[in-house]
C-alpha cells in the first residue's frame, strides 16, 4: 500500500491522495463514489499496475484527509483534482468514475478537455437533475444524494461539453443504482459507448475497467 499524501491547496484547504504507481504507467486518476476515499482504488491497483496503468485516489472536500467545502458543486472540485494531477507531474490522464463519482469524472473532462483522455463511468449516477433517475433511488441512504438544497446550482454537469471518449459500465442486474442510469448517461453524453453485463451487479464489475482504459490510452 502506497503512503497517504496531502497537498495544501492555495486557499489553505488539504487534499488527501494515494499515487499507487508505478510512475511509468499511463495515468488514471480515480474519482471515489459516496462514501468512498483515495483508498478506493487499491483493490484494483495490482491488476492494473500489470496492464501498464498508474492509479490516483483522490479525497473529496469532507472525506479522508482532505478539508471540508461547503455549498461546494460537483464542477467545483475540478480544480482539486487538477492540483493533485500537476503535483505527480501528470498531464493527460483517464478518469475513472464509481457510483456518484461518474459525476466527478465527467466533470473532469467538460472542464478540462484538454487533460483528460477518456472517460468511464461505472455504475455511476452522473445526472443527478434527472426526475426519472430520482423516482428509482428510493433506499432512504441514497435518497438522501436527490434532496439536496440549490440542486440545480450543486449537481448541474455540462455534459454535452464532453469531447474525449466515454466509455459508461453497467451491470444489468446492479442492485443500487438501476442500469437505467447508465442508459441515460450514454443518451446525453456526446458519442458515449455503452457496456451493458447482464449478469453483474453493483461494483462486481470495476475489475473489467481496465480492459476499456486499454483502448482509451
Amino acid at each position: 500500500m502506497p503512503e497517504s499524501c496531502t497537498l495544501t491547496l492555495p486557499d489553505g484547504r488539504s487534499v488527501g491522495f494515494m499515487d499507487y504507481g508505478p510512475a511509468t504507467g499511463a495515468p488514471v486518476i480515480g474519482c471515489h463514489g459516496g462514501p468512498g476515499s483515495r483508498m478506493e482504488p487499491a483493490a484494483m491497483a495490482a491488476p492494473a499496475a500489470a496492464a501498464g496503468f498508474r492509479l490516483v485516489g483522490i479525497d473529496r472536500p469532507g472525506y479522508g484527509h482532505s478539508t471540508p467545502k461547503p455549498g461546494r458543486s460537483i464542477a467545483d472540485w475540478v480544480p482539486d483534482g487538477l492540483a493533485v494531477a500537476d503535483a505527480l507531474g501528470i498531464d493527460r490522464f483517464t478518469a475513472v468514475g464509481c457510483s456518484t463519482g461518474g459525476a466527478y469524472a465527467l466533470a473532469l473532462a467538460a472542464r478540462a478537455p484538454e487533460r483528460v483522455r477518456a472517460v468511464i463511468a461505472c455504475c455511476a449516477l452522473t445526472d443527478m437533475r434527472w426526475r426519472e433517475g430520482k423516482a428509482m433511488m428510493t433506499a432512504p441512504a441514497t435518497a438522501r444524494l436527490w434532496s439536496a438544497a440549490d440542486r440545480e446550482a450543486a449537481m448541474a454537469i455540462d455534459a454535452v461539453a464532453v469531447r474525449c471518449p466515454v466509455v459508461v459500465l453497467h451491470g444489468e442486474s446492479d442492485n443500487i443504482v438501476p442500469a437505467a442510469h447508465a442508459r441515460h448517461t450514454a443518451e446525453i453524453v456526446p458519442g458515449a459507448k455503452l457496456r451493458i453485463v447482464p449478469e453483474l451487479r453493483s461494483l462486481q464489475h470495476r475489475g473489467r475497467g481496465a480492459a476499456d482504459a486499454t483502448g482509451a490510452r
